[in-house]
């Protein structure tokens, strides 16, 4: 995905229209952290992202991210598609991941995935 195309699905301009633009920062934190990562620290980086430093602005942006993640969840099942995001360790916990879809879907055209050693 380029910046361009990521900030469209942001807006909600994108090729998935209808998901929240908190959902694209999800995305973009767990990809920039390598795929997975507690959700409260990808509350955190996003509020850092968007300049909210102070106590009651981080606990507004943590609510959205949470609200966000299980909309596009409750979104995601209920469709065909591969989602782009989960929960590793199965419902109820707290790690978020990045799926090979959604990964796909930031990758940029010219990007290649890691071949993977040969056994």
């Amino acid at each position: 995905m380029t910046v361009v195309e990521l900030e469209a699905y942001r807006q909600g301009r994108g090729r998935v229209a209808g998901i929240d633009p908190a959902v694209a920062d999800i995305m973009q934190v767990l990809a920039d952290c390598g795929g997975a990562l507690h959700r409260k620290e990808v509350a955190v980086r996003i509020a850092e992202r968007r300049g909210c430093f102070a106590r009651p602005e981080r606990e507004l942006v943590e609510a959205e991210v949470f609200t966000a993640f299980q909309r596009y969840m409750t979104f995601a099942a209920t469709r065909r598609q591969p989602p782009l995001l989960s929960l590793p360790f199965g419902p109820g916990s707290y790690r978020w991941s990045l799926t090979d879809a959604g990964a796909a879907l930031l990758r940029k055209p010219a990007e290649k995935p890691l071949a993977q050693p040969s056994a």
